[in-house]
């Protein structure tokens, strides 16, 4: 590489720039294809992976501002709290099925990544990084590190959660007869986390709120859950 290539891309700076770049290219690509199937996220993963594969760049240098950026997800997903402020009155009348919902669902994302694991003769610490997925980046992050499993293969499990989510979930909606927003921003909030949410909030106010109370209770009944489950699977 180059002293200029160097200048340039050693730096924060840069990672910064090449994010808000690619995605404002994502933006505008989503909208011109116009497709649920075509997300942002999906889009950037695709114009991120061929500017390195073609450039040669090494990925640390993107890192540098990458991580700032990362750093946001927090208060991003503090900011999911004003659509449950707005539809508070929802989630107190359906409070016990939405909890009852999210517990059932974090079991069974545990249970199915442990069960896929062992089915296919994954290595352990593939099994571990797993168990995270069904939780927000940031706390997936957290507790891939914590449990020792691979922390880049746990978000780019969760990247693929929540695109599947954002993806399909109307298809799924329709082959199974879901009508109830509750019902909808439960399963998205559950499964496919922040993009999942995006998802939810153009549905409705009601699902996006859902959605987003989802993803705490999630994260937090994963966390609590998530000793025990190691104790009975390994």
């Amino acid at each position: 590489m180059s002293d200029s290539i160097l200048f340039l891309v050693d730096s924060p700076l840069f990672g910064i720039f090449l994010t808000v770049l690619t995605f404002v290219l994502a933006d505008r690509l989503t909208k011109i294809i116009n497709k649920p199937y075509i997300t942002q996220l999906f889009l950037m993963m695709v114009i991120l992976i061929t500017f390195f594969a073609v450039t040669g760049i090494d990925l640390d240098y993107y890192q540098q501002g990458g991580d700032m950026i990362t750093f946001l997800i927090g208060p991003m997903t503090i900011a999911l709290a004003m659509p449950i402020y707005r539809e508070r009155h929802i989630l107190a009348e359906y409070f016990i099925p939405i909890l009852g919902a999210i517990a059932v669902g974090a079991v069974v994302a545990l249970v199915s990544g442990y069960a896929l694991g062992k089915l296919v003769g994954l290595d352990k610490s593939v099994i571990l990084s797993l168990l995270p997925k069904n939780t927000t980046t940031g706390i997936a992050q957290e507790l891939s590190l914590a449990i020792k499993g691979d922390s880049p293969l746990t978000i780019a499990l969760v990247i693929i959660a929540g695109n599947t989510g954002y993806m399909f979930a109307s298809t799924v909606y329709s082959l199974t007869r879901i009508e109830h927003p509750v019902a909808k921003g439960v399963a998205l909030g559950t499964s496919s986390h922040a993009v999942g949410t995006k998802r939810a909030l153009e549905l409705g106010e009601t699902e996006g709120a859902v959605s987003s109370a989802a993803i705490g209770v999630a994260g937090m009944i994963t966390t609590f859950l998530l000793p025990a489950a190691l104790a009975l699977m390994f």
